[in-house]
């Protein structure tokens, strides 16, 4: 509701240090990028006048980033895109999410909530295989139900880690306008070979 005011960056890489009788300090030997991950904290959430329960407005989305779900044939949570202005996009997971509820009606409801959030950036993601029976053929396609404000190519990238599929996906729904996604529509995902 509120944006935040900040976020980081950050990135490591992994060096072995190698130490020889004849030098001081350490040769230092490259063995592989690391992490790559963006911290936004204090995310606020509101529902004071309305005396909803802000979990249940807001915030249970972001903790549901969090749950493994099946996509194909492997089972892990979703893939997300953080943006941030135009031109900033980063493809990550969700690591970390941290919830602190703030402010409660007489009745215990919160109201109020402050969230943190860390993401890690990600190249190809990788889930649990999940166990399959050997006389059972695969599924040619996964069935999704669209939420509010998805569209075709964030569907896209989150099943393929490629929006540039959404075209795949559209013409496997025949889909008339693919702009018009409604909230609870049942839409095909083909399996990609």
């Amino acid at each position: 509701m509120f944006n935040p005011t900040q976020y980081s960056i950050s990135k490591t890489n992994d060096w072995t240090a190698k130490y020889s009788p004849r030098s001081d300090f350490p040769d230092a030997h490259f063995s592989s990028a690391g992490q790559t991950t963006i911290s936004v904290r204090d995310l606020v959430f509101d529902t004071y006048e309305s005396k909803t329960d802000v979990r249940t407005v807001y915030t249970n989305k972001i903790m549901d980033l969090m749950k493994i779900e099946t996509f194909g044939e492997e089972m892990r949570p979703p893939l997300v895109s953080f943006r941030w202005g135009p031109g900033h996009y980063f493809k990550s997971v969700v690591k970390s999410v941290t919830q602190e509820l703030t402010l409660f009606t007489p009745t215990g409801t919160p109201v109020r909530a402050r969230v943190s959030i860390e993401l890690m950036g990600v190249g190809q993601v990788v889930g649990a295989k999940m166990g399959t029976n050997p006389t059972s053929y695969a599924k040619a396609f996964t069935v999704r139900v669209v939420h509010q404000g998805e569209t075709l190519d964030l569907i896209a990238f989150e099943e393929y880690g490629d929006s540039r599929h959404w075209r795949r996906i559209a013409e496997f729904n025949r889909l008339r306008d693919p702009l018009r996604l409604r909230p609870g529509q049942r839409i095909a995902i083909p399996q990609i070979d």
